[in-house]
């Protein structure tokens, strides 16, 4: 699996709609949109309403040509994703590993 790939099997829904929100503002239009993914304008109009997402073979498409346009804002949607995920793990696992007061367990994810 390459690595693009890895990176957009944990792309969140919201990611994935600010995404596409950037490259509409880019693009000017959710044809121009749907003509860089590959799908119907209809389909870019359901994940700017939130009724689906971009598929993995579609962020993929999306992911590359948002790098070209504005690389900073990308990397900032994709960074406060993966720092939203990070947190959310943390406090799951953490919770998941206290025991009881004399054996409480702390779990620190380097990232």
């Amino acid at each position: 699996m390459e690595s693009d790939e890895i990176v957009c099997e944990h792309v969140s829904r919201q990611a994935r709609y600010e995404l596409v929100e950037l490259l509409l503002g880019k693009l000017g239009s959710a044809t121009a949109v749907a003509a860089l993914a590959g799908v119907t304008e209809m389909a870019v109009r359901k994940w700017l309403i939130g009724t689906t997402h971009p598929s993995n073979v579609t962020l993929r498409k999306l992911l590359g040509r948002a790098f070209e346009l504005d690389v900073k804002q990308t990397s900032e949607i994709l960074e406060r994703d993966l720092e939203e995920f990070s947190q959310s793990l943390r406090a799951n696992l953490h919770q998941k590993l206290q025991g009881p007061a004399d054996q409480t367990a702390v779990l620190e994810l380097k990232v």
